[in-house]
């Protein structure tokens, strides 16, 4: 089971899930990168898929990171300890980022559930409608707001998001995709200044949009929105 994005985040009880493996990594819980931990069920059977030691029981051969080892143990043990602050920190940080940018930014659309129990708290994943996540992502950083962008124009393989088309999200909203990513370090302030910056970006790109032109001029209909 993957569960690399809700260590430290989700409480994680290895007694309560029926799977072999467990998936985790460090850098998600601010241990050190380059470093992953796996859970492994006595019952669960692995090959070998490097030879020739006996690191790692004689699954793995090679020497061993053992300050990123020890890294990751150490920061595993506060962001357990610390776990509760931190998603009710970052959880009102992810509210308040949503509630801003939909109250300030007409056809948006979240993606998921609504901020809340439902929703990891670390996570925004939204659509901006007329408008691709190309440029958002370039405007973004030109702005100093660290975002992803999951628009088929930014990707090599040209393929929507498989998560996207999973929940039936229609292709132009996909294309619109952007990804906001919050943490235990950001402020209010932070969110606020994303929300005003982000806000003129979206207002910049449709003023170039012949999409939104073509919907300003009654050719075309809003997905999030459609007239009635």
């Amino acid at each position: 089971m993957d569960a690399a994005f809700s260590a430290g985040w989700l409480p994680i009880d290895v007694t309560q899930f029926k799977t072999g493996l467990i998936s985790l990594s460090a850098h998600r819980f601010y241990g050190p990168k380059g470093v992953g931990v796996l859970y492994k069920n006595r019952k669960a059977r692995l090959l070998s898929i490097i030879s020739g030691g006996i690191q790692e029981g004689n699954r793995r051969s090679g020497t061993e990171n053992v300050p990123a080892i020890v890294g990751a143990g150490l920061a595993m043990e506060i962001a357990e300890a610390e776990r509760e602050k931190r998603v009710a920190h970052v959880s009102a940080l992810q509210k308040r980022l949503w509630e801003g940018l939909s109250s300030h930014i007409r056809y948006i659309c979240l993606n998921g559930p609504l901020p809340g129990d439902g929703r990891h708290p670390c996570n925004l994943n939204i659509s901006t409608e007329f408008i691709e996540g190309e440029g958002q992502l370039l405007l973004c950083n030109a702005a100093g707001i660290a975002v992803a962008s999951g628009s088929s124009c930014s990707s090599k393989n040209l393929k929507a998001s498989p998560v996207l088309s999973a929940i039936g999200q229609a292709l132009t909203l996909m294309q619109g995709n952007l990804i906001f990513s919050l943490g235990k370090d950001n402020t209010e302030e932070e969110i606020d200044y994303v929300i005003s910056s982000f806000t003129k970006i979206v207002e910049r790109l449709r003023g170039m949009s012949p999409v939104w032109d073509a919907f300003q001029k009654g050719q075309v209909q809003s997905v999030i929105a459609p007239a009635k």
